[in-house]
């Protein structure tokens, strides 16, 4: 499965901070292509924040929706992987520390409406954790249920979730892979 770059930048960035392991190549080419936090290129389409200051940004050129308070500090993400190799699907990553191989769920809910799909932690090529990834294929009533739903999604996987505002970044993400 393709993971965009853009996607695992936050964890090439982790990596750079720790003085006490030098950082690979590619860790250091996607750091410095990579835009400061806050900073956002003219193909890139910020949504509005929620409370805590996260928003949904939307990059286009990658097909890319992250949540999180900038590009490079996303939390998850979507994005539409038409590799010629695989069917066209909805990549899903949860930007956090997960077990290699691993299985969750990733419960959503909005409304009066749940959606669920599965998540597995995948090794990153650029630092020592893991992180959750996972597929949606366009037929999946889970992807129908994001794109669709107008009130605020709660992610949940194991004892961590995450809510964020409703919005259209999603849908294009869907349109996409549709």
């Amino acid at each position: 499965m393709r993971i965009p770059m853009l996607l695992i930048a936050p964890l090439a960035l982790a990596a750079c901070a720790d003085d006490s392991a030098a950082p690979s190549d590619d860790a250091q080419a996607i750091a410095q292509t990579t835009p400061a936090p806050g900073a956002r290129s003219d193909n890139e389409v910020a949504g509005v924040p929620d409370a805590g200051g996260n928003r949904w940004f939307y990059r286009p050129d990658t097909q890319t929706a992250l949540f999180g308070s900038s590009i490079s500090d996303g939390i998850i993400s979507m994005s539409c992987n038409l590799s010629l190799d695989e069917d066209a699907a909805v990549v899903f990553q949860w930007l956090a520390a997960a077990q290699e191989g691993v299985e969750q769920t990733v419960t959503v809910a909005s409304g009066d409406g749940t959606a669920n799909f599965t998540v597995t932690g995948t090794a990153s090529a650029l630092g020592p954790d893991a992180i959750w990834n996972g597929a949606i294929a366009p037929g999946d009533p889970a992807l129908a249920f994001l794109a669709a739903t107008t009130e605020p999604l709660t992610f949940t996987l194991g004892s961590e979730s995450v809510t964020a505002p409703a919005d259209e970044a999603i849908d294009r993400v869907v349109t996409a892979c549709s």
